[in-house]
């Protein structure tokens, strides 16, 4: 008889590794991809005329990541979460660096006009040197 397995078997002291590894390699980048993009968030504002401080964008950028942390796993709710997000930076944004709602979104907007931006320049570098 022959057996249907879809991956290869693992020793336990590989998968230990990995999860050793893996773990805090993970957390590391979390942490650096919040200290960039607290960094990004709030040159953005200051453009935009925002008066708060870099830890309270931190703040803003970390609390408003919580829904999407928590549900981003789910389908239908990361959806939602990630809108909700948003919802959270605008308001965010508009209370700690006194910026009005509508200019608070249009940041919003310009911020993911930069990111699609970064990340199509940075697919077509990683992909020209495959």
């Amino acid at each position: 008889t022959t057996t249907n397995q879809a991956l290869p078997p693992y020793t336990f002291s590989e998968v230990l590794v990995s999860q050793l590894v893996g773990v805090p390699v993970g957390a590391l980048i979390g942490i650096v991809i919040s200290i960039v993009g607290t960094g990004v968030l709030h040159g953005v504002s200051k453009l935009f005329g925002g008066k708060g401080s870099l830890i309270k964008t931190f703040q803003l950028n970390v609390y408003s990541m919580v829904p999407s942390v928590l549900f981003g796993w789910v389908p239908l709710a990361s959806l939602i979460a990630s809108f909700y997000s948003l919802y959270l930076i605008v308001i965010g944004a508009g209370y700690l660096h006194g910026l009005s709602r509508q200019r608070a979104v249009f940041m919003i907007v310009v911020l993911y006009i930069l990111s699609m931006l970064f990340g199509i320049i940075t697919a077509s570098v990683t992909g020209s040197l495959l």
